[in-house]
């Protein structure tokens, strides 16, 4: 069983690696961090590419944690992050998103609290539950960087 455990952990640790990069964009040490997730879709599909903005409280007298985040406001840092010069998202003079299909976060809430209900564990004592709340919405059609289509109606 153990052998078993062990090669699902290898393969989903090489699917991450292969298949999904984060990148912080900016200052890393901003009280909102700005995100850029890269995924590599299966065959015939084309990679997708999401920049987000995380917002999150803890309300410290109920001890809830609301996180928010979103592509909306981030259009500065899709346009410097999909041309190739040096800018705020990089020091090098790479483009950090190329021919990535745009994906866009419209919404992401996720609001966790506290429960009043307890439930049996396995060792029979209660155990606290907490109350999940969330929605999201998101565009992975997406959209296709601007010179990507003027090169295909040039051509």
């Amino acid at each position: 069983m153990q052998y078993r455990e062990h090669q699902k952990q290898r393969t989903f640790q090489r699917q991450a690696d292969n298949d999904l990069s984060v990148q912080i964009v900016g200052d890393p040490n901003a009280e909102f961090p700005t995100v850029i997730t890269k995924i590599n879709m299966p065959f015939l599909f084309a990679r997708r590419a999401m920049i987000n903005t995380y917002y999150s409280r803890v309300e410290p007298g109920s001890k809830t944690v609301v996180t928010v985040n979103s592509s909306i406001m981030n259009e500065q840092l899709l346009h410097e992050a999909q041309t190739e010069k040096a800018s705020s998202t990089r020091k090098s003079g790479r483009a950090l998103i190329n021919d990535e299909v745009m994906a866009f976060n419209h919404i992401n809430y996720v609001r966790v609290s506290p429960s009043s209900v307890t439930m049996k564990g396995a060792s029979g004592a209660p155990q606290p539950w907490c109350k999940w709340t969330s929605v999201y919405c998101l565009d992975v059609s997406g959209m296709v960087k601007l010179d990507f289509i003027k090169t295909l109606e040039e051509s």
